[in-house]
């Protein structure tokens, strides 16, 4: 069965580069820049990694999480940001945190230390290589 992954982020570039980094890496990808529809989207699909930026008009990556966390506690969440700021990663409840700009390794070592995390607190394996 495929990965799935979700994307929300309000940078166009940005979605555009993971979309392509996730899809090389075989996850189906959806991206949407509207935290608002990323809820809607996770209430009729389950996805194994939901990656949010912190900033977005609306709601931020932190109230957004806090909802996956109802709604998908399954997934894996990947909060991403541009501020200098991990301690907004740690108050999140977000598995994983990935410092923009990023590389594909550190996307890679994002989704690895994730999904290490989430085995070790009794949650599911979500592969990363494809």
């Amino acid at each position: 069965m495929q990965k799935r992954a979700l994307v929300v982020d309000d940078d166009d570039s940005i979605r555009n580069v993971l979309h392509a980094l996730l899809e090389a890496h075989h996850y189906e990808v959806e991206a949407t820049g509207n935290p608002q529809k990323a809820i809607e989207v996770i209430a009729h699909r389950k996805f194994d990694v939901v990656f949010t930026d912190y900033e977005m008009p609306g709601m931020n990556g932190t109230q957004l999480t806090r909802i996956l966390r109802e709604k998908s506690p399954h997934s894996i969440v990947i909060l991403m940001t541009g501020l200098a700021a991990s301690d907004l990663f740690l108050s999140s409840g977000a598995d994983g945190f990935l410092q923009k700009p990023f590389s594909e390794d550190a996307l890679r070592a994002a989704l690895v230390a994730s999904a290490r995390g989430r085995r070790a607190n009794g949650g599911s394996e979500i592969p990363t290589q494809g």
